[in-house]
């Protein structure tokens, strides 16, 4: 695998018999909370004790999105197994688990971006205040000039904030990725890794696309949504979102896959295969037999493919051992 193939990917989350009962479930339970949501808020207007419906409505939110990004880090590991089929959305408790720890992955991204805005609100509140201060005691002229610094401070938060977000969407799901393949949370904070894939326009070219996407989608709805027909689209957005992160996280595998040096085998569209041995055995290929054991030579083993590869790029991926 040396180039990503964009077509492939957009192609990719709708291949396979169980595709459309895929997107039924994990895009269609999300849009039908949306509709909850907006049923829940118009009769609130008339019965205000219904807005308690929402307290049950925020954990099932984030539960689907725990479970999406689990699911998003089964589609890269079957992508390094070779898949060109999206997995088969089943093992709750895999995906649970996965997406937990990917949460925790997106968190630690979040968190620097929370801190600079609480600093840039604060600066806003001190600004205020201190100009209010001045104005009240007749330094009018002390309090313009501070409320200008204030607002330029807060610029240049704002603006530092808008920088870091750009980069942190840009680095996060190659960390994500690499969190996949190794099956630590280490390795997705990994400057060298992290730096071997993004610096590639391997890498950047599907994000950008992936970006670029999202970007178009979401400014043709708020178009529309000045219009008001917007609002009727926006509950079924979960169903792109889930379509393109699916996309997307194939795309970048791929990308992964190629940064790393990753043999990535060719076994069919679901690679469920590789869990009955007919991946190659080891880093180097080979067919494998019932046992799994490869018989063709290997980059990091013995001839007959029982030798072990080393942990990260270079090596075949089962899906089924994760």
């Amino acid at each position: 695998m040396t180039d990503v193939d964009i077509e492939d990917a957009l192609k990719f989350p709708v291949r396979g018999d169980d595709a459309l009962k895929i997107h039924a479930v994990a895009g269609g339970v999300p849009v039908l909370l949306n509709v909850v949501w907006a049923v829940v808020a118009i009769a609130g207007i008339v019965v205000p004790f219904l807005w308690l419906l929402y307290l049950p409505l925020v954990p099932l939110q984030l539960a689907v999105g725990i479970l999406w990004l689990g699911y998003f880090l089964r589609v890269v590991r079957r992508t390094f197994a070779g898949a060109t089929e999206p997995p088969a959305l089943d093992d709750w408790g895999s995906l649970i688990r996965d997406g937990l720890w990917g949460t925790l992955v997106v968190l630690a991204y979040q968190v620097p971006a929370l801190v600079l805005s609480m600093v840039g609100y604060g600066v806003v509140f001190v600004a205020m205040f201190g100009a209010g201060g001045l104005a009240e005691g007749g330094a009018e002229g002390g309090a313009a000039a501070v409320g200008v610094v204030g607002a330029l401070l807060m610029l240049v938060v704002f603006g530092v904030v808008l920088l870091y977000s750009l980069a942190a969407g840009y680095l996060l799901p190659a960390s994500l990725i690499a969190y996949a393949d190794e099956g630590h949370l280490g390795a997705a904070f990994s400057v060298e890794r992290l730096k071997t894939v993004t610096y590639s326009q391997e890498y950047a070219i599907p994000w950008i696309v992936v970006a670029g996407v999202y970007g178009a989608v979401a400014g043709v709805v708020s178009f529309l949504a000045s219009l008001l027909i917007g609002y009727l689209l926006v509950p079924f957005l979960p169903l792109f979102y889930f379509y393109l992160g699916t996309a997307a996280f194939y795309m970048l595998a791929q990308a992964y896959a190629t940064r790393t040096g990753m043999a990535v085998p060719e076994v069919g569209p679901s690679a469920e295969g590789t869990a009955e041995g007919t991946a190659p055995g080891g880093a180097g290929g080979g067919t494998g037999t019932e046992d799994g054991a490869g018989t063709g030579t290997t980059q990091a083993g013995t001839e007959d493919g029982a030798g072990t590869a080393p942990t990260g790029a270079g090596r075949d991926r089962d899906p089924d051992d994760i």
